[in-house]
């Protein structure tokens, strides 16, 4: 409880582990990789993290790598579009 008495807001997402956001940020320095695996398998990676790596990935909109920046913003696509059909599919 704070000093008033109320409780603080509880964070919107619970923190993660050292080694899984050691893991994604591993996984978005694969996207700008020289091997086309490797890219394309940390953007299927990413997106299937869904919008828990969404801060992240937007961070990574300012790469100087421009391959790292599309992917990113594909990334980012994926996941709004993938909200917007939870949201039309929720009764």
């Amino acid at each position: 409880m704070g000093a008033s008495g109320w409780r603080s807001a509880a964070p919107s997402q619970p923190a993660r582990p050292p080694w899984q956001a050691t893991a994604i940020e591993g996984l978005i320095g694969d996207l700008g990789s020289d091997d086309f695996q490797t890219r394309d398998s940390a953007s299927d990676r990413l997106t299937a993290m869904g919008g828990a790596v969404r801060k992240r990935v937007e961070s990574a909109l300012t790469s100087s790598d421009p391959e790292v920046r599309l992917r990113a913003g594909n990334i980012l696509e994926a996941l709004a579009a993938e909200e917007r059909e939870v949201v039309v599919a929720a009764p």
